[in-house]
């Protein structure tokens, strides 16, 4: 499950797009509560709920537990402008 979550949040959670929030090192009950939040419909993106509506409970839980004991990396973002 993991390696569809990297697709869009980076590897090990690590996102290098500033769309795609970092998952790694956040806490295990917030990524719990907004993978749940997602599944509901409470919190709303076409792509996380197709992404989590075929989550189970264990699912959510060893995400959770995956991304929160990766480390987090620093990057900078560096806007460039248009033309």
């Amino acid at each position: 499950m993991a390696e569809r979550c990297d697709r869009c949040h980076g590897i090990n959670g690590n996102s290098t797009d500033p769309r795609s929030p970092m998952l790694a090192a956040q806490r295990a009950d917030y990524l719990e509560k907004v993978l749940h939040a997602y599944r509901k419909g409470e919190r709303k993106s076409p792509e996380m709920a197709a992404m989590s509506e075929m989550l189970t409970e264990a699912d959510v839980d060893n995400l959770a537990s995956h991304y929160s004991r990766q480390k987090a990396r620093a990057i900078v973002y560096v806007m460039v402008p248009g033309k």
